[in-house]
């Protein structure tokens, strides 16, 4: 079976569902489908990257032995009743955090993705309801490169990297285990 993606400019209401305080970003959506999702948040983000990287995790489903999964990767961490944030140093921590958010992702949890320069834990505390956009009143989106979306229908990518900031430059990006799905694509 080929795994294929798409990536397109996201819909206004994508754009809409995320209070962003700085326009300069673009923001696009790379679909995959659910049962293929497995280890493409990794490769993608293992691609395009650097470290450090932040992510933002439901705790709902994090339990003591995951939890001790974390501390045994050394990976630092913040956590609430709500919400844990990690910060992700190298790829053994970013192969176990990527795995819980597609794990996530496939019963329905959203989790996050942020790269940027001197961000702190305590910025990236999402304000989450399903009737107002998502929003992290703390951070100072001057510091944010890029900020992932993960979810059950696929990634949405906000982003100021020149590097990845249209579809066509995406595309670059996409693991080479995935085609390109270019009926559905914006090319």
């Amino acid at each position: 079976m080929i795994l294929s993606v798409f990536i397109q400019y996201s819909h206004i209401s994508v754009i809409n569902s995320f209070k962003i305080d700085n326009k300069d970003f673009t923001v696009i959506d790379i679909g995959v489908r659910l049962f293929d999702e497995e280890n493409f948040t990794y490769n993608f983000i293992e691609t395009s990257f650097c470290f450090p990287l932040f992510f933002v995790l439901s705790t709902t489903m994090l339990d003591d032995e995951e939890l001790d999964k974390v501390k045994q990767h050394e990976i630092e961490f913040l956590a609430s009743n709500n919400w844990i944030i990690v910060k992700v140093l190298t790829k053994v921590q970013l192969r176990l955090i990527s795995g819980y958010c597609e794990w996530f992702a496939c019963i329905g949890l959203g989790s996050y993705m942020i790269q940027g320069e001197n961000i702190h834990f305590e910025e990236l505390w999402p304000v989450v309801h399903w009737s107002i956009p998502t929003k992290f009143p703390n951070l100072d989106w001057g510091k944010v490169n890029t900020l992932i979306n993960i979810e059950e229908v696929g990634h949405t990518v906000i982003t100021k990297d020149e590097r990845i900031n249209s579809t066509v430059k995406l595309k670059g990006y996409i693991p080479k285990e995935y085609g390109i799905d270019l009926e559905n694509s914006d090319f």
